[in-house]
């Protein structure tokens, strides 16, 4: 059983793209026992970096909604190099959608990849 999955898609100014997937398991007490997947393209690479370890943190609002999201991405290719460092904090706007008895909340993000500006969006489907 799963207790929540997150989604994070970023397109970033320079071509770079950035898709998460984090899955919560039923009784899980906190993000550090989420099992998170990434994956990295970059404009110009032959091949899409192969991303060894995603560590995704977030911080909610009094009302329980996303503000504020920071991950780290560890390279597999890049072990010797620090990770790269995405920031992104909530814009205006969002939508709330039920589906049944899960509810799926899509919020708008400003993203920073190391300098580079982008924009996406932080999905949670709590079911």
């Amino acid at each position: 059983m799963v207790a929540r999955v997150t989604s994070i898609g970023i397109g970033f100014d320079d071509g770079t793209g950035l898709a998460i997937v984090a899955v919560r398991p039923a009784g899980a007490s906190n993000q550090a026992e989420e099992r998170v997947a990434a994956a990295l393209t970059r404009l110009g690479d032959t091949e899409p970096p192969r991303v060894e370890r995603a560590l995704l943190s977030t911080e909610y609002g009094a009302d329980g909604e996303p503000r504020r999201a920071s991950i780290e991405l560890h390279l597999l290719d890049e072990v010797e190099l620090p990770p790269l460092r995405v920031g992104g904090e909530r814009l205006e706007g969002g939508s709330v959608l039920s589906l049944g008895p899960a509810k799926l909340q899509v919020v708008p993000f400003r993203w920073s990849l190391e300098s580079v500006d982008g924009l996406g969006s932080y999905q949670l489907l709590i079911p």
